[in-house]
């Protein structure tokens, strides 16, 4: 399958990412739990569109295997969400920051070899919002630290279908400039 076809894994994981956002913002006193859910089925769920997106791009993509590392890594921390959940609510914290440092670094990385400021802004912010979180103790894990995520949650989802229209524009003016040509 080829790049034309793969704007739709985007698509699918932005809205996925924003529905994760919102019910984090409409209800950010849920118990750890419902967190640990979540948490770990955004990062499966997001580790297989990387994966599956990465499959599809090894013939056509030097940074194909970026998106595979980033989808292998957020499949790891989500089965460690259900694998240990007693210990996931001790470090839930540092596995949403690990995540969130790992999206952010490969978000730069295939944004600078993209050419997609949005793709490196996106990064940066999850970077940023990752390292944050890391440096504070587990305890500060209040309503105020998940709106954060909440927050950055929706905003990523949103980058990410934005980043799916733009892939998908990009490919219909292609076919349109090759049947052009052709013609």
């Amino acid at each position: 399958m080829t790049e034309e076809k793969t704007w739709w894994v985007i698509l699918l994981g932005g809205i996925v990412t924003i529905a994760f956002g919102v019910i984090i913002l409409a209800w950010p006193t849920m118990t750890l739990t419902i967190l640990i859910t979540i948490f770990g089925s955004l990062a499966l769920a997001f580790g297989a569109f990387g994966v599956i997106r990465s499959l599809f791009l090894i013939k056509r993509d030097r940074s194909w295997w970026i998106l595979l590392i980033e989808g292998i890594l957020g499949i790891i921390i989500g089965i460690l969400v259900f694998v240990w959940p007693i210990g996931t609510i001790a470090f839930l914290v540092y596995f949403i920051a690990a995540w969130l440092v790992i999206t952010g670094i490969t978000s730069i990385v295939l944004g600078s070899m993209t050419k997609s400021a949005m793709m490196i802004v996106m990064g940066i912010l999850s970077l940023i919002l990752g390292i944050f979180i890391l440096f504070q103790p587990p305890i500060y894990a209040t309503a105020t630290l998940l709106s954060l995520i909440g927050i950055f949650t929706v905003f990523r989802g949103i980058a990410l279908i934005v980043i799916s229209i733009m892939v998908a524009v990009a490919v219909k003016r292609a076919k349109k400039a090759v049947g052009y040509v052709s013609q």
